[in-house]
């Protein structure tokens, strides 16, 4: 999985194109996955996004692209109010054989549900789990977002097939364009604190009469939505269920946790990149508290990419910029960043699809090589005890010493 971080009109969509693009010129079954309802990537590649994939027109393809991987390239606009369908009728089901509501629940109609603050980036989840699986593939609500791993035609979430370009193979690289930094990063943390909460309500509930009585159902209900039952996926009947004891169920829970949490902190199974604007001073410096944010996530950023989308004197002048201020910035950049890979990227217009994607076929040396995960992995650990010396040492890039507070 690839994803771009910076601060907001840094050019994270149009950076995110450029590198799906690359990465399918270079021969890799490249899915874009996009989370937001602006045009800039629908712009930029010539086409209009849907929630099932679609091949990127030849027209949009890199430059210097044999025509065999021209199809190589695929992108998809995530859409949660289409997808909650999906997980509605499962959890109907598991209801349906739990009775934790009586029928009740069955009376809700999905088109009624409306979208709620969290569930953007649980979908999200749900659709990368389906094609980049960081979970294993083991999450059964996920199984509804994306391709079935059968040989017949595939049913997407929002209805028709979903087929890849390329055919029954999965994607090698999924490039994900989230709504906001923010929102990428709290969906990046979010298996983490799940098994956080999940493991404190365990508690507390095991602790009070109330909780004793419950625990047993909602044990059963998350065990089913989430995949640890197989009788939920469509196995008939609901005897493997029963025959799970509660404590089984959570370490099952846990365990799926646990497999996204490790492959979001693999640098080398989850690539984000930092991306700013070498010419603005803010961009900079909110670029490193993103790379400090990260960091807390769990995440550790691959390389830094820089970008100058506004670059004409005009423009330059509007927003306070000079050739002056960014000659003297460009320099200090890559100690600011250290020991990440720093590389620029083409500078584009999207309003030009086909010079977005010839600058895709013209990146530098230095570019293809952050990219290619050349650097990643060499980021000193976030927390570092050394109990012989009695000192903790951080690296929370972006923060001041005032910001952090430890606790034992």
């Amino acid at each position: 999985m690839v994803m771009v971080l910076g601060k907001g009109g840094s050019g994270k969509t149009t950076a995110s194109v450029l590198l799906a693009q690359r990465y399918a010129a270079a021969g890799y079954r490249t899915c874009l996955v996009v989370q937001s309802q602006d045009r800039v990537a629908d712009r930029l590649l010539g086409m209009r996004l849907t929630p099932l994939p679609q091949p990127v027109p030849v027209a949009a393809a890199a430059a210097g692209a044999a025509d065999s991987q021209q199809s190589l390239l695929c992108a998809l606009r995530v859409e949660t109010t289409k997808l909650l369908l999906a997980p509605l009728e499962i959890i109907k089901k598991a209801d349906e054989r739990l009775g934790i509501t009586q029928g009740a629940l069955a009376e809700v109609v999905g088109e009624e549900l409306s979208v709620l603050p969290g569930m953007d980036a649980v979908m999200a989840v749900a659709v990368l789990e389906r094609i980049a699986r960081p979970a294993g593939g083991l999450l059964a609500f996920a199984t509804s977002a994306g391709p079935k791993s059968t040989s017949a035609a595939k049913k997407g979430a929002a209805g028709g097939e979903w087929v890849y370009p390329w055919g029954e193979k999965e994607a090698e690289v999924v490039v994900f364009d989230g709504p906001t930094t923010w929102e990428v990063l709290r969906m990046l943390a979010s298996p983490e604190k799940s098994r956080w909460y999940l493991r404190r309500f365990r508690t507390l509930a095991e602790r009070t009469d109330i909780g004793r009585v419950a625990l047993p159902s909602v044990a059963r209900l998350l065990d089913s939505i989430v995949g640890g039952s197989k009788s939920s996926s469509g196995g008939g009947g609901g005897a493997e269920d029963t025959q799970r004891s509660t404590a089984e169920m959570w370490e099952s829970l846990d365990s799926i946790l646990s497999k996204a949490v490790a492959a979001f902190a693999d640098p080398y199974r989850t690539s984000v990149f930092l991306l700013a604007d070498a010419a603005s001073h803010s961009s900079v410096d909110t670029c490193r508290r993103i790379w400090g944010c990260a960091v807390q996530a769990g995440v550790s950023p691959s390389g830094v990419f820089l970008q100058t989308p506004h670059s004409s004197p005009a423009s330059s002048e509007k927003s306070g910029k000079s050739e002056n201020s960014e000659s003297a910035l460009k320099p200090q950049v890559p100690e600011k960043f250290f020991p990440l890979h720093v590389a620029e990227l083409p500078v584009v217009s999207e309003e030009a699809p086909a010079a977005v994607a010839a600058a895709a076929g013209q990146m530098s040396a230095e570019a293809v090589a952050v990219m290619n995960g050349e650097g990643a992995g060499k980021v000193p650990r976030a927390v570092d005890v050394d109990v012989a010396a009695c000192t903790v040492r951080l690296f929370l890039p972006g923060f001041d010493k005032q910001e952090v507070k430890l606790q034992q």
